[in-house]
Formats: C-alpha cells, sequence, structure tokens
C-alpha cells in the first residue's frame, strides 16, 4: 500500500490527504503525517482549524475512493480533492494471507455483526460478523479479503 500513499503524496497541491481518528474525549483530531509535503496555506488552515474549501470530497480510501481521487486530481489539476479515511496506514499483516487472523479487533479495521437472519449465515448463531478495513486502501489491506475482476465485454455492454 505505500505505493499507493505515494501517488497521493506526488499529486502535491492537487490532492489533501487528511486522516481522522476519534479521541477519548469525543472530538475529532486531525494527523498529518505528510506534513512537509503539503502546501503551507492549506497546512496552516488545518492546523488553525480554519474552513477550507475543496471542490470534490471522497470518504474513505478503498477500492473506490482512492481510485477516484487519484483521478479526479490528475484529471482537473485546476481542482482540489479532499481524501478522508478513517484509519492510517495498514497494518504490516495486509501482505500475507497467513496472517488473517491478526488483523480482526484492530484500530485498522472496523468490526461489525451482522443480525441473525435465520434464512442466511446459518453457520453463526449470532449473526457473522463482518470485518471492514479501516486504513489506507480500505478493505483491500485486509489480507482475507479479494475482489472479482469484471469481464470487459460486461463494461463494453454497459458502455452501450
Amino acid at each position: 500500500m505505500s505505493l499507493i500513499h505515494s501517488n497521493f503524496i506526488e499529486l502535491g497541491q492537487n490532492l489533501v490527504y487528511l486522516i481522522y481518528e476519534q479521541t477519548d474525549t469525543g472530538f475529532i483530531k486531525v494527523k498529518l503525517p505528510w506534513t512537509e509535503k503539503c502546501t503551507e496555506t492549506i497546512c496552516n488552515q488545518v492546523k488553525n482549524r480554519k474552513a477550507i474549501a475543496f471542490d470534490y470530497v471522497i470518504i474513505g480510501s478503498g477500492h473506490s475512493g482512492a481510485i477516484l481521487a487519484y483521478r479526479l486530481a490528475l484529471a482537473q489539476p485546476d481542482k482540489t480533492v479532499l481524501l478522508i479515511e478513517a484509519g492510517g496506514d495498514p497494518l504490516a499483516q495486509s501482505v500475507s494471507p497467513r496472517l488473517a487472523s491478526f488483523s480482526s479487533n484492530s484500530a485498522a479495521s472496523f468490526d461489525y455483526n451482522a443480525v441473525h437472519n435465520p434464512n442466511a449465515s446459518l453457520a453463526y448463531e449470532n449473526g457473522a460478523r463482518l470485518t471492514r478495513g479501516k486504513s489506507l486502501g480500505g478493505s483491500s489491506t485486509l489480507p482475507n479479503s479479494g475482489s472479482i475482476c469484471g469481464s470487459p465485454r460486461n463494461f463494453d455492454e454497459w458502455a452501450e
């Protein structure tokens, strides 16, 4: 995932990347791991909690959010894009499926429990556990996640 992170940093002024986390008191604080990379004006506005206007605001840096923010910033260099992610960098476990059991219940994942449904997830008495990624890359950073590439033929049909 460091490749995705470096691509965003290279976009410079066109892409501002903020990571928010909730504190014990319930307030949101801003972490700026890339302060040296962002423009002086934007960093100072964020530090001073001044209102900043963005042309696009993308919530979540998962499969769709990261790509959308990246492509918007490249396609429209005169526009500003804000990508907001609830988590930080992906865990080291994200590189190996063998470490999947260590990635749940961590700071890098949302661990939801689905309500029991008598017609679904029959192996789970109290509802299935749904782990979703909370880091750069979203659920793609969870080692037990997979993705399915769409058929080019389907995409061609959609275009028609």
